[in-house]
């Protein structure tokens, strides 16, 4: 999650006005889906809600891949639904294609169709619409519903609320657009489960700040983090575990900046001696990819190593210093609630606990 930007501490009292008027309608729409008056459609198939309940939530898309991982590992055919980078295409609602770019469908959703690349994507105005397509076009069974927790249809059978460390802080439940929380967080008790992206490291520092934010919703808490188990020359080129020790910078995503961080200095046994942090979607710039050359060159970093989506944005401008991109892996870590891990407790309710 983005911090607070200087025009919402500015304009405080008028936001918190529009933020007034926005709890107000969340309240209704959930008052109204709880009485049935709008309209709600099963999938025919069961169906799973992934998503943050704050804008710029880091996390949901590495949860995704692995539950998409789990899902063929247990013999399913998943199909993901999600809302489109960019509604005002007019062939929606689609699948996603080997033509898509992060421009034409956004960073998260290209990173999830290149990592899961057998995986058919459906893109839509809503989510709810992409699942209604899928469910007409494609067969499929077990549908996940991307970063769209907020909704209301179609009926799921699971829903899993992604927060990050950052939203538990002064933030707290602060509505946008005073803040980044997409509604109140009495949203938390339509949850199944509650998955908080952070390290295990992180997580024991602030386990007092976890419980008083999170114990009061009774939801199993389950801690995840990613790590790297190797790097890719480029984007998604050519393996290696190791940089023989050579100085580096690292250009992250804000979603991933943290996390980015730790796996980097874990795999390589270095910190970087620069870290530049950018939004997810960020396109670079001339300015930017100059700045980066000076600063490697000022600091003798023949190495730029980055989170997956921003090794996309400047493997193309670069042949010195050598672009790589982290690989990604999710790990989970400690849990609040719940006696078993994550896998153990997923894998229980959807019924293969004697596997």
């Amino acid at each position: 999650m983005p911090e607070r930007h200087r025009l919402q501490k500015r304009l405080g009292l008028l936001l918190r006005l529009a933020a007034a008027g926005n709890r107000a309608y969340t309240r209704l729409r959930t008052g109204l889906s709880s009485k049935t008056i709008r309209k709600t459609e099963p999938t025919g198939v069961p169906c799973v809600r992934v998503g943050g309940l704050t804008i710029g939530c880091g996390g949901s898309m590495w949860l995704m891949t692995w539950l998409l991982g789990w899902a063929a590992h247990r013999g399913k055919f998943p199909l993901v639904a999600t809302k489109a980078y960019n509604i005002r295409q007019s062939n929606l609602p689609r699948s996603v294609d080997v033509y898509d770019t992060p421009k034409t469908i956004g960073m998260d959703t290209f990173l999830l169709s290149r990592y899961c690349q057998e995986t058919r994507i459906v893109i839509g105005s809503t989510a709810a619409r992409a699942a209604a397509a899928a469910r007409d076009r494609f067969c499929a069974d077990m549908v996940f519903l991307h970063e769209d927790y907020c909704g209301r249809t179609p009926q799921a059978q699971a829903s899993l609320a992604v927060l990050d460390v950052r939203d538990l802080g002064d933030g707290w439940n602060t509505i946008f657009p005073a803040g980044w929380f997409r509604e109140p967080v009495d949203a938390l008790n339509r949850s199944n489960a509650i998955m908080l992206y952070i390290s295990e490291l992180e997580f024991k520092a602030r386990k007092t700040l976890i419980r008083k934010r999170l114990e009061p919703f009774k939801r199993p808490v389950f801690s995840f983090s990613m790590r790297a188990w190797r790097l890719r020359k480029g984007a998604f080129g050519e393996p290696t575990d190791t940089l023989y020790n050579e100085p580096y910078l690292l250009v992250a995503s804000e979603q991933d900046d943290d996390m980015a961080f730790n796996a980097a200095t874990d795999l390589l046994g270095l910190r970087p001696r620069m870290r530049y942090v950018v939004p997810q979607n960020h396109i670079f710039n001339k300015q930017q990819f100059g700045f980066l050359y000076k600063e490697a060159t000022r600091l003798r970093c023949k190495h730029i190593v980055c989170s997956p989506g921003q090794a996309i944005g400047l493997v193309d401008y670069f042949e010195s210093p050598q672009i790589w991109s982290l690989e990604p892996q999710i790990e989970f870590g400690p849990c609040i609630h719940s006696k078993k891990s994550f896998p153990e407790w997923w894998d229980i309710a959807w019924g293969f606990n004697a596997l």
